[in-house]
C-alpha cells in the first residue's frame, strides 16, 4: 500500500465481505450493539484481523462458511470470525494447493491486539471449524467528539494517522 494511502477501518468491513463474496465465499456479516468511534489505530487493527482471518479461513478451510460478528459493548469492540470446517478431507489444504498466502497469521494478529491493548484467542470450535476473537477495549471518553466511524485511518510521512473526513 502506497505512503499515505487510506488504511480501511470497521467502516470498510462491507467492501472486505462483498471482496471476499466475489473469491466464492459464503460470508455473513453480524453487527451488534450501537456503533460508535473507534481510535484509528483499534479501527484499523479491527479491519485488518477480520482480513486475516477470512483469509486464513480460505486458506486452510476451503469452502467453509464464515460469519463475521461485530459487537459494539459499553467498553469495548468484539470482532469473533468463526468458520465451519472445510469441504473434503478437512485437513488444511494450503501445503497441497501451495499457497501463496503470506499474511501476518496467527503472531501478527496477536501483535497487533496488543498494540492496542486487546486481547486475541483463535482455535478450534465445537463443530471441527475455527474462530478468531478479537477484543479491543475503547474509553469512548477518550476518543475525540465529534469522531464518527469513517473506516479509514491515513498514514503520512510523519508516522501520524489522521482519521480521513
Amino acid at each position: 500500500m502506497p505512503l499515505g494511502a487510506p488504511m480501511p477501518g470497521v467502516a470498510a468491513l462491507d467492501t472486505l465481505v462483498r471482496a471476499e463474496r466475489e473469491l466464492g465465499t459464503t460470508v455473513e456479516l453480524v453487527r451488534e450493539g450501537e456503533p460508535y468511534a473507534l481510535p484509528p489505530v483499534a479501527d484499523v487493527t479491527v479491519h485488518a484481523v477480520a482480513r486475516e482471518a477470512l483469509s486464513n479461513a480460505r486458506d486452510h478451510a476451503a469452502g467453509a462458511p464464515v460469519r463475521i460478528l461485530l459487537r459494539h459493548e459499553a467498553g469495548r469492540v468484539v470482532l469473533e470470525v468463526d468458520n465451519g470446517p472445510g469441504r473434503g478431507t478437512g485437513k488444511d489444504t494450503t501445503a497441497a494447493k501451495g499457497s501463496a498466502h503470506r499474511g501476518m497469521g496467527l503472531l501478527g494478529m496477536g501483535e497487533r491486539a496488543q498494540l492496542v491493548n486487546g486481547r486475541l484467542s483463535a482455535g478450534p470450535t465445537p463443530s471441527g471449524g475455527w474462530r478468531v476473537r478479537l477484543e479491543v477495549p475503547v474509553d469512548r471518553e477518550r476518543v475525540p467528539a465529534g469522531d464518527t466511524p469513517t473506516g479509514a485511518a491515513r498514514h503520512t510521512d510523519d508516522g501520524v494517522e489522521r482519521n480521513e473526513r
